[in-house]
C-alpha cells in the first residue's frame, strides 16, 4: 500500500507559481462564468477566460494602478467589487474578487483575481424585487376590495332592514285602507236609505234627496280611491320584496367574494415571503462584503 508523504504549505511566490501552473484545472472546479488570473508582484503570470469574461489578459501585463488587485495587496485585504451592466466592458454585471497572497514574512508578493458573471444572480434579485413590489400591491388592492365589500356588506343589510321596516309599514297602511273602505261602504248604504226616504216624502224630501246623492257619490270615489291605494300598496309590497330577496343573494355574493379575496391575500402573502426569501438569497449571491 502507498503511503502519502506530507503535503508542504506553500506560501509567497512559490504558492503564486503553484496556483498558475494548476490554473486550467482549478478553473474547471470553478462554476459559474468565471474567469480565474495569478498575478506576481503587479503583473499577470496565468490568465484563464470564462464564458463571458475575458479581458484578454496574458503573461506580462501590469495590473492597473488602483485596480482591484492592485489595491488588495497594497490594503493587504481581499477586496470584492460590482460592476453593472452599463459600467462592464461585456455589456453584463460582474462582480471582481481579488485575494491578496503572503510570504512568509507577511508582505503581499501577488494575488488571485476571479472575475464572476452575475447576471442571473441579479436577474434574480430583480425578479424577486419586482413579485415582492407586485404582491404588495395587490395585498394592498385587496384590502381596498375588502373595504369596498365590506360597506357593501354593512348597505346591504341595512337596506333589508329598511325593506323590512317598509313592509311592516305597509301592513299598518292596509289596515288604515280597510278602515276607509268600510267607511265608504257604510256611507253609500247611508246614502242610498237616504234617497229612499227622501223619494217617499215627495217634494219635501227634495232637497235632502240631493245631499243623499252627494254623499253615495263621495263614497263611490272614496271606494275607488281605497281600491286605487291598495293596488299601489300591493306593488310597493312585492318590489319591497323582491328587494329583499335581491339583496339577501347580493348579500351571499359578497360574503362569497370576501372569502375567496381572503383566500387570494393568503396566497399573496406565501409569494411576497418566497419572493423575500429570493430577494435575499440574490443579496447574499451578490454580496460585496468581505
Amino acid at each position: 500500500m502507498n503511503e502519502i508523504g506530507e503535503i508542504r504549505t506553500l506560501e509567497g511566490r512559490e504558492a503564486l507559481r503553484a496556483l498558475a501552473g494548476a490554473a486550467r484545472i482549478i478553473h474547471r472546479f470553478i462554476p459559474g462564468d468565471m474567469s480565474f488570473a495569478v498575478i506576481e508582484g503587479d503583473a499577470y503570470i496565468t490568465y484563464v477566460p470564462g464564458r463571458t469574461i475575458n479581458f484578454n489578459r496574458k503573461p506580462g501585463d501590469r495590473l492597473a494602478e488602483g485596480s482591484a488587485g492592485n489595491r488588495c495587496m497594497k490594503e493587504k485585504r481581499p477586496i470584492v467589487k460590482e460592476f453593472g451592466k452599463e459600467e462592464s466592458p461585456f455589456g453584463i454585471p460582474y462582480i471582481a474578487h481579488s485575494m491578496p497572497v503572503f510570504d512568509a514574512g507577511g508582505e503581499a508578493v501577488g494575488c488571485v483575481i476571479l472575475a464572476e458573471n452575475v447576471e442571473r444572480q441579479n436577474t434574480l434579485r430583480e425578479t424577486s424585487e419586482t413579485l415582492r413590489a407586485s404582491t404588495s400591491q395587490i395585498a394592498d388592492a385587496l384590502q381596498s376590495m375588502n373595504g369596498r365589500m365590506e360597506e357593501m356588506r354593512a348597505a346591504g343589510e341595512t337596506l333589508i332592514s329598511i325593506t323590512g321596516t317598509a313592509v311592516e309599514r305597509v301592513a299598518g297602511t292596509e289596515q288604515v285602507v280597510g278602515i276607509i273602505e268600510g267607511v265608504a261602504k257604510q256611507t253609500n248604504l247611508l246614502g242610498l236609505n237616504a234617497s229612499i226616504e227622501a223619494s217617499r216624502i215627495g217634494e219635501l224630501g227634495k232637497g235632502f234627496g240631493v245631499v243623499a246623492d252627494e254623499v253615495r257619490k263621495l263614497a263611490v270615489r272614496s271606494t275607488e280611491s281605497a281600491k286605487r291605494i291598495r293596488e299601489i300598496l300591493d306593488y310597493f309590497r312585492t318590489s319591497t320584496y323582491e328587494i329583499n330577496e335581491n339583496t339577501e343573494v347580493l348579500l351571499k355574493i359578497i360574503k362569497e367574494q370576501a372569502r375567496l379575496i381572503e383566500g387570494i391575500a393568503a396566497s399573496g402573502e406565501e409569494v411576497a415571503s418566497v419572493s423575500a426569501v429570493l430577494e435575499d438569497v440574490a443579496r447574499k449571491l451578490l454580496s460585496t462584503e468581505e
